[in-house]
């Protein structure tokens, strides 16, 4: 008998679709705004916009997620919710750099209003390779082989969390495998990635580090060789490199890198470049300031205003500004 040439699909929520093979291949950079929008800007359009941030900027043109990729790849959106969305980018919106695009809980069946992509990998028919770290707000940390995330479903879980706990970073280990996870009471954990074991797709992980009451992670990276900012709420902070700081064990405490007051938290954590901006929101204002005109500070160097805000404002929320 001649083999069957049809395939029977039982369970449609266990195959993916894919763009349309016939579809000509372009090159497109896949943004993701802090507003939780998702489009594909055509590369030749991207690089002739207008990208600089200035005072008609919104949250809409702050992307968290600014990626070059294909129209022939699948995106993987990794959530603080310990979910992983896949979509082809094919069938993403096309939008210009001031355009919108769409809402992803508008278009991805299973995305909750509170969610938000933390990592966006861009694969076709082989995963992408390497481990992925995890780190929660409880300060778990788990890692994964890349491979055991390229599974053919539109939604799976990546992580077993408990309850009230969430993702809060995502990042491809580094050679160096030298992390550092930082709190919102200014405490700082270097530890090295071998201390996480490898572990399977769907596994709480280990414990990070030890949190004091009402503390939480708020952020974690790969950090060698690279500088450091952190400020809080009121603007107050420092720059240093990631270097100065010991490499501990983990599930300590860590150091005081800043000492806050009892109305401060850190509200931006995060591995910097002379070349960059952040951008922050303060009441109804989004303000940004460039990195290169932070002064970089020593470990022990007390902390300085690093942003001067207006009497009686704090900093909501901060960013990167990814353009």
């Amino acid at each position: 008998a001649d083999e069957r040439r049809t395939q029977i699909i039982r369970d449609l929520e266990d195959v993916a679709l894919s763009a349309d093979s016939h579809e000509e291949v372009s090159e497109v950079v896949v943004a993701i705004s802090e507003a939780g929008t998702i489009k594909k800007i055509p590369y030749k359009n991207y690089s002739l916009a207008q990208r600089e941030f200035n005072d008609k900027t919104t949250e809409n043109e702050i992307f968290t997620i600014l990626e070059k990729t294909q129209t022939d790849k699948k995106a993987y959106l990794f959530t603080n919710k310990g979910l992983c969305h896949e979509i082809a980018v094919a069938d993403l919106m096309q939008a210009k750099w001031k355009e919108k695009g769409e809402f992803l809980k508008h278009i991805l069946k299973d995305f909750a209003d509170d969610e938000k992509v933390l990592y966006a990998s861009f694969c076709d028919k082989e995963a992408e390779g390497g481990e992925l770290v995890f780190v929660t707000r409880d300060g778990m940390c788990k890692k994964s082989s890349f491979e055991e995330y390229f599974v053919n479903k539109y939604c799976f879980p990546v992580a077993k969390l408990k309850d009230n706990d969430e993702i809060v970073s995502i990042f491809k280990e580094d050679e160096n495998k030298t992390m550092l996870m930082l709190t919102k009471k200014g405490m700082a954990l270097k530890i090295s990635s071998n201390e996480i074991p490898s572990q399977g797709r769907i596994s709480a992980g280990v414990k990070g580090i030890t949190l004091s009451a009402g503390d939480s992670v708020i952020s974690a990276f790969a950090c060698e060789g690279k500088e450091l900012l952190a400020f809080s709420n009121l603007g107050v902070g420092k720059k240093m490199m990631c270097d100065q700081i010991d490499l501990m064990v983990r599930a300590r405490k860590g150091i005081k890198l800043l000492t806050l007051s009892n109305r401060e938290e850190l509200v931006f954590s995060g591995d910097v470049l002379d070349s960059q901006e952040v951008v922050y929101k303060a009441g109804d204002e989004l303000l940004s300031k460039e990195i290169a005109k932070i002064e970089t500070l020593s470990k022990n160097a007390k902390p300085s205003p690093v942003i001067k805000l207006k009497r009686g404002m704090a900093i909501e929320k901060a960013w990167i500004y990814k353009n």
